[in-house]
């Protein structure tokens, strides 16, 4: 009770915690569709901490992390933002322990590309899971110039692991899909060319029927 009291007086009604935790935290155990859990990390950890922008990148099927939802990025070019699974960003990013601060990411890399091309980023949460990194979260200022205080660096870092985790879950679903189509995909086009070869076979079967009773007639 007291902790509430607390919050309320620093951030007013809207913003608890200890709250924000258990709702995101219940959302992401729920979530295995790739649209909500972009849109739960990025759209709604952008409104519920005040932010100017967040950004959401997830590995493609090369391991490397390409932009996959954003708000408040003026341009956000999939290429021109991505993150290579072998440079020195995600290699740190996956030996972090939680929320990184840009200044800090910039000292240890001295200014890498990568990082440059975040200049809107404030706040870098790696999403690490079975120790490999699953995807990165771009944070940018709050509004109002506020900044980011110790609940917020704790909420982050408490929803690190759950996003992590959700964003394992959600990758898998999204392969198994496509698997799925591929393989759909791939029988649909087996019984087209079984048809196809069915049909030319009844063809050359009926052409050759015609040609000997053509010819019995001849004998007649």
């Amino acid at each position: 009770r007291f902790q509430v009291m607390v919050d309320r007086t620093l951030y007013g009604d809207w913003y608890n915690p200890r709250q924000v935790v258990g709702r995101f935290s219940h959302a992401l155990s729920q979530t295995l569709e790739m649209e909500k859990f972009t849109q739960l990390t990025v759209e709604g950890l952008a409104g519920e901490l005040k932010l100017e922008m967040a950004a959401l990148l997830l590995p493609d099927e090369k391991g490397d992390f390409i932009l996959q939802r954003a708000v408040g990025v003026d341009e956000p070019s999939v290429e021109s933002r991505r993150i290579t699974s072998e440079g020195q960003l995600a290699r740190e990013l996956e030996r972090a322990q939680g929320v990184v601060k840009a200044w800090d990411l910039a000292h240890r890399l001295g200014g890498a590309a990568e990082l440059r091309a975040w200049p809107e980023g404030q706040v870098w949460l790696p999403l690490n899971a079975g120790g490999r990194l699953r995807g990165v979260l771009i944070l940018g200022a709050k509004l109002a110039q506020d900044t980011f205080r110790l609940e917020d660096l704790w909420v982050l870092d408490t929803l690190a692991h759950q996003a992590a985790v959700a964003a394992e879950n959600v990758l898998l679903v999204q392969e198994l899909r496509e698997s799925l189509e591929e393989r759909d995909r791939l029988y649909g086009q087996m019984v087209r060319v079984r048809e196809e070869e069915r049909k030319r076979l009844s063809l050359e079967l009926h052409d050759e029927i015609i040609q000997d009773l053509t010819g019995l007639r001849y004998d007649l």
